[in-house]
């Protein structure tokens, strides 16, 4: 989340453009360009207006929810990665984290989404296009599915608990100014799948 690393993107980018013309570019942005002072979101945004003011021919930017894949050696610190990091990794019982049990989050699969991006880079048209899931889970069901997976594995339980009293929501809103796809996957099997590969 240092300034100086995210901005590489950016720094990337502007040398990229000035060695390659591009007729079409697909670009990943973030959720994150929603919340304000949001380290990740400053930089996208600085990255989005970069791009528009280079007048690519075609440019599609992709804006995704909680899109959930498996990277080689390679774990974000988002809450479903963060629980394999302290219970998985670094073997530990008991953590307290930041933010509610209450807090709620859709999540899409990788596989799904990357098929959408293709088709969709196909028809040669630019947009702002966000990608997500209404169909939601709360932070505490998150950990109950990942502890279930995890007893199974190492016949051990561990506990939890939040700091933050206030609770939230991160899923897509359907907005006139920016189109919205929703993949209207189940996001408790989504998560399955994903902590059943991995640990």
């Amino acid at each position: 989340m240092k300034k100086k690393i995210l901005e590489k993107e950016y720094i990337w980018l502007k040398k990229i453009l000035k060695r390659i013309n591009f007729k079409q570019i697909v670009y990943f942005s973030s959720s994150s360009v929603y919340l304000k002072k949001h380290p990740v979101g400053i930089v996208k945004k600085k990255c989005e207006k970069f791009l528009k003011n280079n007048k690519i021919e075609i440019l599609q930017i992709w804006r995704p929810f909680n899109i959930i894949g498996i990277f080689e050696n390679s774990l974000s610190d988002h809450f479903h990665n963060l629980l394999i990091k302290e219970f998985v990794k670094r073997k530990k019982l008991f953590k307290e984290f930041y933010g509610n049990e209450g807090d709620k989050r859709g999540y899409s699969s990788a596989k799904k989404f990357s098929k959408i991006v293709v088709d969709y880079s196909k028809k040669e048209k630019s947009f702002i296009m966000n990608y997500g899931n209404t169909n939601t889970v709360t932070v505490g069901q998150i950990v109950n599915i990942f502890l279930n997976i995890f007893k199974k594995k190492y016949r051990k339980v561990f506990t939890v608990t939040f700091k933050n009293n206030k609770k939230n929501i991160n899923i897509i809103n359907s907005t006139k100014k920016i189109k919205t796809i929703n993949s209207n996957e189940n996001s408790v099997i989504v998560l399955k799948n994903y902590f059943s590969k991995l640990i």
